[in-house]
């Protein structure tokens, strides 16, 4: 800024600057240091479906069974909401999406795959020459301790040998943050002591519509292709041959 000094005849008035120059300059605001960040939101029956070719379908009252027929199952899932500003979300109160396990993640979890053995060997086991019946259960993920809970159970109706196997796994069981109910599990039944025919192996239709429809991870234990390649398993298939879980639906809950 121009100042008169004392000693110095001061400028003529036409060399005087404008008014405007001697005004203080004016302040920068100060800048918010802080740094606004986004944030997105984090993202009938369970059966052999016996896609049976020779012996005729039964149980038309299951949801997700060996049969194609039209199940009905109530949809018990809630949305997610996406996409709310990090900032918004907070200020509603409400938490951000977590992230839910994948099929690969479930399954390789210890206390879920003993449970997927341990009712795999109690269908093997409840298969006799006159009966045998599917199970399985819900599965539970707690996004706080990151631990699994496979409940509820359900056990199918006995069948005999020339029905196909069925069960109802009810209602998809209401989510309580922090714990959230992320897959569903059951087995398909063997064809040991069965008589002609064959059946595809892993998840039926009805099986995948039932598990993307309620938004979960299904999981399928059943036997692996004989002869390999074939996608199915003979009447008469020894009841110890090879089995596996099979994805069915979604990989992941959204």
């Amino acid at each position: 800024m121009s100042q008169t000094l004392v000693g110095i005849a001061p400028r003529r008035s036409a060399d005087r600057a404008p008014a405007h120059a001697f005004a203080a300059p004016a302040r920068r605001p100060v800048q918010d240091r802080g740094t606004a960040h986004t944030m997105g939101a984090m993202a009938g029956a369970l059966h052999d479906f016996s896609r049976f070719r020779i012996l005729p379908a039964e149980s038309p009252g299951y949801a997700l069974e060996d049969s194609e027929m039209t199940y009905a199952l109530r949809d018990d899932n809630v949305a997610d909401a996406g996409g709310a500003d990090a900032g918004t979300a907070a200020d509603a109160g409400t938490p951000a999406t977590p992230t839910f396990p994948t099929f690969a993640q479930i399954t390789a979890d210890s206390t879920v795959s003993a449970a997927f053995d341990a009712a795999w060997s109690a269908t093997k086991t409840a298969t006799t020459r006159t009966a045998r019946r599917e199970q399985g259960f819900w599965i539970k993920y707690d996004t706080t301790a990151a631990t699994y809970t496979c409940a509820p159970t359900f056990t199918g109706p006995t069948v005999g040998p020339g029905q196909t196997g069925a069960a109802d796994p009810g209602s998809k069981p209401a989510d309580s943050a922090p714990t959230y109910t992320v897959g569903l599990f059951h087995t398909h039944t063997p064809m040991t002591y069965r008589t002609g025919g064959t059946r595809d192996v892993g998840p039926s239709d009805a099986d995948n519509r039932f598990h993307t429809t309620n938004n979960v991870v299904g999981c399928v234990y059943d036997y692996e292709a004989s002869p390999a390649g074939s996608g199915s398993i003979p009447a008469g298939h020894p009841l110890n041959s090879a089995a596996k879980v099979y994805s069915s639906g979604p990989t992941q809950r959204t």
